[in-house]
């Protein structure tokens, strides 16, 4: 079998088209490695904290990275259409929406972009997976760990006999 081309393989498309404003506004389909491992930093930030929702500086902060970093991620993003978003006076959180829908569809792809940018309420977050109490409410049920963890917790004098024995004292 032969191979399949890498552009169709990866689904790499030559610009990703965003409707703003009444225009089709086209930006770079491909980034550099480099923005890739970023990309990827920031995809493992939002699922360490469970989907919750956090603004594009809280990420630049959380990931330790610098307004440098961050000017440098926002010029590949957008290539040259930077100066159209200018144009268009897109700033604030319609800009972060606009980057949290680029980076969604480089990380998973086209449908992953839809729903970020269906989510704009949210600007540049990406949409929450469920209810926080939900979430907490449902990991309770299926966890057997999580019950133990919501006990009141006990000094290492009163631990049972039980917790003794697996070797903890919580």
């Amino acid at each position: 079998m032969p191979f399949e081309d890498l552009v169709d393989v990866l689904g790499i498309t030559p610009a990703k088209v965003l409707p703003i404003a009444g225009q089709q506004v086209a930006f770079p389909g491909r980034v550099s490695a480099r923005t890739g491992m970023l990309l990827l930093a920031i995809q493992r930030d939002a699922v360490a904290r469970g989907g919750e929702r956090r603004d594009v500086d809280e990420t630049v902060a959380a990931l330790g990275l610098t307004d440098d970093d961050a000017e440098a991620l926002e010029a590949e993003l957008f290539g040259e259409s930077r100066a159209v978003l200018d144009e268009l006076g897109v700033i604030g959180e319609a800009r972060q929406l606009v980057m949290g829908t680029l980076v969604a569809w480089h990380l998973g792809g086209q449908e992953a972009a839809e729903k970020t940018w269906a989510a704009g309420a949210g600007a540049g977050k990406a949409p929450a997976p469920s209810n926080r109490a939900t979430r907490r409410t449902t990991a309770g049920r299926s966890s057997k760990t999580a019950g133990k963890a919501a006990a009141p917790s006990r000094t290492a004098a009163g631990a049972s006999s039980g917790a003794r024995r697996r070797g903890t004292t919580a």
